[in-house]
């Protein structure tokens, strides 16, 4: 075989090391999503709230795994931008997280305190980067 073929040979190697990254990037991801989905149900279980699951639920809204599951699910929702056009979906959908919250806001009462932190920190965090 010519040149033509140890290009191949190359182009294979590529997609190969490419779908490995991904599968573990994918792994990264479902370890973060469980992880953090258990932390924050550990949290939120905790009514009425007190001191510290407050400042536990501010300590997992500002941790780095958070903005690492944030970032890993921007970067997988575009690997295949060009065939598809990814769904408007949030990332508390991404993260497993949406069904917490709705849990929340079946009792908004009772959640109320975690609910503040959750909805307008995030507010404060957008308007301020």
């Amino acid at each position: 075989m010519g040149k033509g073929g140890s290009h191949i040979q190359v182009e294979q190697e590529k997609v190969r090391q490419q779908a490995k990254g991904r599968a573990l990037l994918r792994q990264e991801r479902k370890t973060l999503e469980t992880t953090i989905e258990q932390q924050f149900k550990a949290v939120i279980n905790i009514t009425p709230p007190t001191s510290d699951s407050l400042a536990e639920f501010d300590r997992l809204l500002a941790d780095d795994q958070l903005k690492r599951l944030e970032d890993l699910v921007e970067l997988m929702k575009f690997w295949d931008a060009p065939n598809t056009i990814p769904d408007p979906k949030s990332f508390l959908y991404y993260a497993h997280l949406q069904p917490l919250l709705v849990q929340m806001l079946e009792d908004i009462a009772q959640y109320r305190a975690y609910l503040e932190r959750l909805l307008f920190g995030s507010e404060r965090k957008m308007r301020y980067q």
